[in-house]
């Protein structure tokens, strides 16, 4: 059985596995553990000794400074990443999206059609978690250059007279920087359009002032209001506020106005262009706003509203 399990609500340590693999911790969900980091941390180390009881191997990101803490504590474990100091070392070139695998004097070429950073680094982590299974780790590698990818991470919804749309889970800042990244990498010198529909009061709260900076260097930003999930907060608009305001203090004039979602679709549409990049990010419903704008855009069926000559003179409006 392989499963994926994370720290959202505490119930990965209902498992108790033979091989685990841990990619990283954040700064996040930290309501499941009393607001505070370290329990959050506590609870990935009970998780991991959970599997070193069964005389498991922990696979670790040893880039990760908690990560490497816990993992090379237990009797059996790997750690792979970046860094010289891992056992596994993957070397990633982004000029040429293609990474080199080194492990005890060995080097291996890489090479995935649909790689970035972390897409390199998480097959590492697979081929180390079926390694320990019985498959040869030199075996395995390979197998993931054709590897298509996942549902709603860097999905492509459509290519539609040369505009990419895509959608994507991403929701803490350190992963939509990751995100941002590799779709820099995969459409190189393309202007992105980023629809962000930031997930949860509470990460909100606890990583307002770490948006801004992941979004700096993105063409164009929407920023919807934050998708609550279920949460609820004492002033919610207050706190959509004060995360715009961060955020255009990190990316200034890219930072468009807001207006009805509606709009904003038909705006999106209008000002498209053969070489642009349409990204819809967050967790929660935005994905549908994708979707009705793939509609739009391959359709002629558009609502009246603004021009996107009127959105930009809102923009200048807005930073004058």
């Amino acid at each position: 059985m392989v499963l994926e399990t994370d720290e959202s609500d505490g119930s990965f340590l209902k498992f108790h596995p033979d091989v685990a693999v841990v990619t990283n911790i954040d700064n996040d969900h930290l309501g499941a553990y009393g607001d505070k980091f370290s329990n959050l941390v506590g609870a990935f180390a009970q998780f991991s000794q959970q599997c070193a009881e069964r005389s498991g191997l922990i696979v670790g990101c040893g880039d990760d400074r908690e990560v490497a803490r816990i993992v090379q504590a237990l009797p059996r474990h790997v750690l792979y990443g970046q860094e010289a100091s891992n056992q596994v070392q993957m070397c990633y070139d982004v000029r040429n999206n293609t990474a080199i695998v080194a492990r005890e004097g060995m080097e291996q070429p890489f090479a995935m059609e649909r790689g970035d950073e972390k897409s390199y680094l998480n097959a590492v982590a697979a081929c180390l978690a079926c390694e320990a299974a019985g498959l040869p780790f030199a075996d395995t590698l390979p197998i993931l250059k054709g590897f298509p990818g996942m549902e709603r991470r860097m999905q492509l919804l459509t290519d539609h007279d040369g505009t990419v749309v895509l959608t994507d889970h991403a929701d803490h800042p350190t992963e939509i920087r990751a995100t941002l990244q590799a779709v820099s990498v995969r459409y190189p010198g393309r202007p992105l359009t980023l629809v962000l529909q930031p997930h949860r009061f509470s990460r909100v709260s606890t990583c307002l002032e770490e948006y801004g900076p992941a979004l700096v260097g993105v063409s164009r930003i929407v920023l919807l209001d934050i998708f609550p999930a279920g949460e609820t907060a004492e002033r919610p608009k207050e706190l959509n506020k004060m995360l715009r305001e961060s955020v255009k203090a990190a990316v200034g004039g890219s930072l468009a106005p807001q207006m009805p979602v509606h709009q904003m679709l038909d705006v999106l549409r209008v000002s498209a262009t053969p070489d642009d990049v349409v990204l819809f990010m967050g967790p929660g419903d935005v994905n549908k706003l994708g979707l009705r704008f793939c509609g739009l855009l391959t359709s002629d069926n558009t609502v009246q509203c603004e021009t996107a000559a009127s959105l930009e003179g809102r923009i200048q409006q807005e930073n004058d």
